[in-house]
């Protein structure tokens, strides 16, 4: 798999490795590597959250299709971001 992408075998591997991938972002927020603050590590819980309610909305629309499901959270995947990132726009325009 390319880097990044998920390897797990079954939807709850695939709900797994979304909760590491939270946990590792949020332990680089509060490393000496980033310039954290509460407002930073408050605000990338709560995207991270909206993002895994967002792609695993998929996991009810597949039952017994596992590669299919994986197939639909990598789009959301991208969906997401390009709507995250739109927002963030957005945002800064209007002040």
């Amino acid at each position: 798999p390319k880097r990044g992408e998920p390897t797990a075998t079954t939807m709850m591997g695939l709900q797994a490795e979304l909760e590491e991938a939270t946990e590792a972002l949020l332990l680089y927020a509060d490393s000496e590597d980033s310039e954290p603050s509460r407002s930073t590590a408050l605000s990338l819980r709560s995207g991270c959250e909206l993002f895994v309610r967002h792609v695993t909305r998929s996991f009810v629309d597949f039952p017994g299709d596992f590669q299919a499901c994986k197939d639909m959270v990598l789009r959301r995947g991208g969906q997401f971001a390009e709507l995250s990132e739109r927002s963030r726009l957005s945002i800064a325009r209007l002040g």
